[in-house]
């Protein structure tokens, strides 16, 4: 995985793929170094949104740790590295027009099911604020039973 292909979901999804595969596939590294690494990422994309969505998952695998983790790791380093300018950027408009966009993925896959949130304010075109939650899993049941009784509905 090139640095070129670090904001290409199709290979951070990667991830998923070999965490869902047996022990002997997936060789373990440094867990002390992998921590000391992402650690110092976390904070990055407060400055950086361009990985967010890398870190998050690598922040999923501090625990256990394999050898793909930490080539993603060092991918991300190695893209940060080759663009030291780049980042948020805060222009001068004439106008001071608030915007704000959202985002919910209902296509959750995977081994948790888990959906996944995202929201983004713009100031005059500059972004100040962003987010991406991951949800607790809905239980469709207790939902399905609220939504029936509300319409009045009986379940069959």
């Amino acid at each position: 995985m090139g640095h070129r292909d670090l904001t290409r979901r199709k290979e951070i999804n990667r991830l998923q793929m070999v965490k869902n595969k047996s022990d002997r596939t997936i060789h373990p590294t440094n867990k002390g170094r992998y921590q000391r690494l992402v650690g110092r990422l976390i904070y990055l994309p407060h400055t950086r949104p361009d990985i967010a969505y890398v870190v998050g998952v690598v922040i999923r695998f501090m625990h256990n740790p394999s050898e793909f983790h930490m080539e993603v790791v060092f991918t991300t380093l190695h893209y940060l590295k080759s663009r030291p300018r780049k980042g948020l950027m805060i222009s001068k408009h004439n106008h001071a027009t608030v915007s704000w966009y959202c985002d919910f993925d209902w296509g959750a896959k995977g081994e948790r099911q888990q959906s996944t949130t995202r929201y983004f304010t713009f100031v005059g075109g500059n972004l100040v604020t962003w987010k991406s939650k991951r949800q607790k899993k809905l239980n469709i049941g207790l939902w399905s039973k609220e939504y029936k009784s509300y319409y009045g509905r009986k379940d069959s």
